[in-house]
């Protein structure tokens, strides 16, 4: 059961891309759109449970935001083994769904050809 977990500084950061797939929420407390996508990612969290969801408020952990030019909250940071591989600016309920089921599609793709 995948989890939403928070990142706080950079080496959280960092040790949380090197897993397989990863989701990341650069958000804000003061960011209304940010706040009211968030149940909806819990909720993605729980049904895609290969995808590993993370949140980094961008006030907490700058570095966050710098490393991946983050210009735009909520932005969502897509990540392969350490590899940034998409980024979603924007708060979109449904843009943040297809990303994510267009990522399920690729992971179970790449499970496929590893048999």
């Amino acid at each position: 059961m995948s989890t939403f977990t928070e990142i706080k500084n950079q080496d959280e950061f960092d040790s949380a891309i090197k897993n397989e797939y990863v989701l990341i929420d650069a958000t804000a407390t003061w960011c209304g759109p940010c706040q009211k996508i968030k149940p909806e990612i819990v909720k993605l969290s729980k049904e895609y449970t290969n995808i590993n969801f993370y949140y980094c408020d961008v006030d907490e952990c700058d570095e966050c935001s710098v490393q991946d030019n983050v210009r735009v909250l909520p932005t969502f940071l897509l990540y392969e083994n350490g590899k940034l591989f998409k980024k979603l600016e924007g708060g979109g309920k449904k843009g943040l769904q297809n990303v994510i089921k267009w990522m399920d599609v690729m992971i179970d793709e790449t499970s496929d050809d590893s048999e």
